[in-house]
This record gives C-alpha cells, structure tokens and sequence, in this order.
C-alpha cells in the first residue's frame, strides 16, 4: 500500500505528533504505527476534521492497532473521566500483582461483571477486593462473634489461600471447624516437614517433642539438654548445625504454641456463644410458655 500523504494531510499531521510526543514521553508506537501507510491502512479517515487520536484504555501507554481511535475533544474528555483503573496487591493473581490496569480490563481477565465491580467501588472495595471479588472483612475478635461467625471463621484468607479452603473441605473430620482443622493440621504438617529436612541428622524420627518444652521452657538450657539427651548424631552435626537444628525447632514448637492458644480461644469463645444461645432460647420458651398460660 502506497498512500500519498497529501492526501491525508490532516491524518499526517496527526501522525507526525503522535510519533513527537512519544519521542519524548513514557508513550509508546506499535511497529504497526510507525509507518505512515499501514497507520492510514488501520486508522482510516477522520470521521470530522477536528477529532484526533485518543487511546481507549488509557492505562495503556501504547499506540497501537485497537487501542487508538478518531475522538471527538468531548469524547476524550469522557473517557478520561469514565476510566477507573485498580492496583492488585492481593495474592490470587501472583502474575498480576503490582499491575495497574483498567477495571474494563480487570473485569474480563476475572470475569466478572464490569457494572459489579463499579458498585463495588462506589461502595468503599479496595482495588484488591474488588479483583479478588471478596471483600475482606476487619479483625474481630472471637469473643464478639455469634455463633454462626465462629463457624464460618477461617484462619486463612480465602482470597489468598483457596487451596487450604479445598483441602479443608477435602480433609476435615466429621463435624471438625476450620480452626481446629488448621490447629491439627499446622502442628502435623510443620513437625513433619521439618523431621523430613532433618532425617539424616537426627537420631529417632519416630521422636515426640515433649509438649511441655513450651514457651518457657524452649528459652532455657534445658530445653537444649532434653533435645541432646536423644536427638543428636555427634558425628553427623557440627556445633553449628547443631546449633541450627535448636533454632529450627524452637520456631516450630512457638508457632504451634501461638496456633494452639488461639484455637483454645476460638473453643472457649464457641462454648460460650453456644450456653448464651441456651439460655436465649430457654427464656424464649419460657416467655412463650408464660403467654400461653396467660390466653
């Protein structure tokens, strides 16, 4: 295709500026655009002599085929005001984090309903929560949860773990919460990781760590005397590996310390939700009892 530029002279000026300006700014020029022919070839006309090149999505620094169109000053202006970009941060979508995008473009790549996520928007979603299409609710604690809350509590973020939620539902025992799902399975899944790393340098894999070398105990000497008594392989570490493995350990067993107290919180809160729920309803019985003697 061989175009005479003049006559597409108001297109060629239009083309000359855009290559001026993303000569000297953060924008860019497809390959496509960068010759005056196969720009004329994609472009076209300009439907009005004053209309001149607006990118649709305007988060997309590029000028190229599909995102540029002949726009009126009044439909640039519109689009400018109409474009919603969102920052994900989240973790269900690691490739996509950090990126900025239109909510258009956010909306197809979750598909999920572009009018949705403007509501969402307009009613305080973080740009995380509106991707992720879960809004994330603030702490609470278990003491101020009902009932049905404490059923429902995750410690994970479904948003951010949806494999642990399958595993839950996979998993769990009958009638077991997720708190004590997790509780069970944190303390399990840590203890064999870490014997599975160490099983050539320790001498009883079959070892039960004490469970009162907690807290307290794991800060003292005596915690190291318990762990030489029947675990260490002198000829297999070093004081430095040794020294190593105390460390490891002691991390595992204050994170199960700190799951198993809050899971004991949740089990108290729970009971306490379920004599409060009782009592309500034996005063409700009671109440409906004393109304019907009244009739």
């Amino acid at each position: 295709m061989n175009i005479n530029k003049a006559d597409y002279p108001l297109e060629y000026n239009s083309w000359k500026a855009m290559l001026q300006r993303c000569s000297t700014t953060e924008y860019t020029v497809h390959p496509l655009f960068q010759d005056f022919d196969s720009f004329v070839g994609f472009m076209g006309r300009k439907t009005n002599p004053t209309d001149t090149l607006d990118r649709i999505d305007t988060t997309n620094t590029e000028y190229g085929p599909g995102n540029v169109r002949w726009a009126s000053k009044y439909l640039q202006t519109k689009n400018r005001k109409n474009t919603v970009s969102l920052t994900y941060e989240g973790n269900q979508y690691t490739e996509l984090q950090g990126k900025t995008l239109t909510l258009k473009h956010w909306s197809e790549i979750t598909s999920q309903n572009e009018g949705t996520m403007r509501r969402r928007r307009s009613v305080g979603w973080s740009d995380t929560e509106n991707i992720d299409g879960q809004k994330i609710k603030p702490n609470k604690q278990f003491e101020d949860m009902n009932i049905n809350e404490l059923i429902e509590y995750r410690p994970w973020q479904i948003s951010e773990n949806p494999e642990w939620e399958t595993y839950f539902h996979n998993n769990r025992k009958k009638s077991e919460s997720a708190m004590a799902f997790y509780s069970r399975v944190i303390m399990q899944n840590q203890r064999n990781k870490f014997f599975h790393e160490w099983k050539n340098d320790v001498l009883d894999m079959r070892l039960e760590i004490n469970q009162d070398l907690y807290m307290d105990e794991i800060h003292d000497e005596s915690f190291l005397t318990e762990c030489t008594s029947y675990c260490r392989l002198p000829q297999k570490l070093s004081d430095e590996e040794w020294n190593e493995f105390c460390a490891a350990l002691k991390e595992i067993l204050v994170e199960e310390k700190e799951v198993e107290l809050k899971s004991a919180r949740w089990t108290e809160a729970f009971n306490a939700a379920i004599q409060k729920k009782e009592i309500a309803k034996s005063n409700l019985d009671y109440r409906n009892d004393m109304l019907s003697r009244s009739t």
